[in-house]
């Protein structure tokens, strides 16, 4: 049970990333320097709020770190 409440929060860690590059593509709001900056640039532009944004930015991290570890 617990891996598979791991690959849900990994899954939906990429699905909030790549939503977030469709719309940042879309609206044609600055390029995110990397995947944290995503929510960065997102929060910025008020989709989401700044705090959300910031709190969100390390969620990307936890991804790779994951993939590195396993």
């Amino acid at each position: 049970m617990y891996g598979a409440g791991e690959r849900f929060l990994h899954l939906s860690i990429e699905c909030a990333v790549d939503s977030g590059n469709h719309i940042i593509s879309d609206m044609r709001y600055k390029k995110p320097g990397s995947y944290r900056d995503i929510f960065v640039v997102l929060g910025e532009k008020h989709v989401i709020s700044t705090e959300l944004g910031r709190n969100l930015r390390i969620w990307p991290t936890f991804v790779i770190y994951w993939y590195m570890t396993i």
